[in-house]
This record gives C-alpha cells, structure tokens and sequence, in this order.
C-alpha cells in the first residue's frame, strides 16, 4: 500500500506550467489560478463598497464554498496518488496533509489542537493568512477564513461541523469548530465580547 509523502502539496514538483497554453495545473490535474494581494483588496473593497456590513456574511458564504470544494480536491488528488483512502488515515497524517495543503496553496499557516475533541470541539490557529491582504478593509474578524476552515474541515465531520473565529485578526486568530450546539454558545460569548481563553474556560466547564 502507498502513501503520499506528508508534503505533498507543498513539493516544488506539485505545479506543472504548461508554457505553451499558459496554464498551471497540479499533480492531480486541477486548473490552478494564482490570485495577487491587489485582486483580493479589490475584490473585498468592492463587496465593503456596495453591501456594507453584510459584506461580511457574503465573504463567509464564498469561503464556505471555496473551502468545500478544496475539500473535494484534496481528497480526489491524494485518491489519486496513492491507495489509502482519507477516512483510513490516522489523524496524524490528517494533521500534516491538511496543514501541508493550506501552507502549499499559500492560505497561510495552520496549527490544529485535538485535546479538546472528546468535549465536541477542537481548536484552530491562523497566521500569515491571505486575510493580512485586506486586513485594512475589514474589522477585526476575518470571514473568509472563518468560511473556509468551516467548508473544508465540515466536509469530513459526521453529521455536520462550523467554525467560528474567537480570537482576532485577519490573515491570523483562533478558531473554535465543532457542532451547531457547541457553536450555539460560542456565538453567545463572541457576542459579549469575551476573549478566547474565555470562551475555551466556558466550554471545559
């Protein structure tokens, strides 16, 4: 049975450019689009221009989306490349893939905090994320982030999973993910403004 290497989507020999057509593909035969910092500030401003506040709702439903098909591709590719199915990995190498795929996509650096899982959630930390690009058009909550790790990380839970920011920052900050009613009280405390640390006493208690 083979196993891909832990780093697979960060190897330098995961993007093909195909100089002729002009288009970069990865090992798995996806059609890659390389996205610079000044589409992403122009792309959130004018949300923020035309919508307001409810440009937060939008950019969280767009990485809800984007995420879940990231999910789909990252599971089809590594299919692809070797024998062992996703659900027949140890959560070990889940941990190392799904980090390895965000850092070689350039979504930014995740760390993931297990410990809590037998309470019904776990814990996510962000850093050099794209949100630092828009960092200057939003508030101190990054919804794109927030939307993606919910879409991506959900398409493996059973029975449903959300992920809600409690620490701030765009491109950076914590996050809690687990079910709706986990969530249920997590949004409460967001709501009041209370800090992570806060939020993780309340749910251990």
């Amino acid at each position: 049975m083979t196993r891909v290497d832990l780093n697979h989507f960060s190897r330098s020999s995961y993007l093909r450019f195909e100089a002729a057509r002009g288009v970069l593909r990865s090992a798995g035969n996806t059609r890659l689009i390389a996205v610079d910092s000044s589409w992403l500030i122009g792309f959130v401003s004018a949300l923020r221009f035309e919508l307001g506040d409810a440009s937060a709702s939008v950019l969280r439903q767009c990485g809800v989306r984007y995420g879940s098909r990231l999910a789909r591709r990252f599971e089809d590719e590594l299919g692809t490349a070797d024998s062992v199915g996703i659900r027949e990995r140890t959560m070990a190498e889940l941990d190392a893939l799904i980090r390895d795929l965000w850092k070689g996509s350039g979504l930014g650096e995740l760390v993931f905090r297990w410990e809590h899982a037998s309470s019904g959630f776990f814990e996510v930390q962000l850093s050099d994320g794209i949100g630092e690009a828009y960092a200057s058009e939003m508030s101190d909550l990054d919804p794109l982030a927030e939307g993606m790790l919910e879409g991506f990380l959900g398409q493996f839970a059973v029975g449903g999973l959300g992920c809600l920011q409690t620490a701030p920052g765009c491109g950076k900050g914590k996050f809690i993910c687990g079910s709706e009613q986990v969530l249920e009280g997590v949004r409460r405390s967001r709501e009041a403004s209370r800090s992570h640390a806060e939020i993780l006493a309340e749910l251990l208690n």
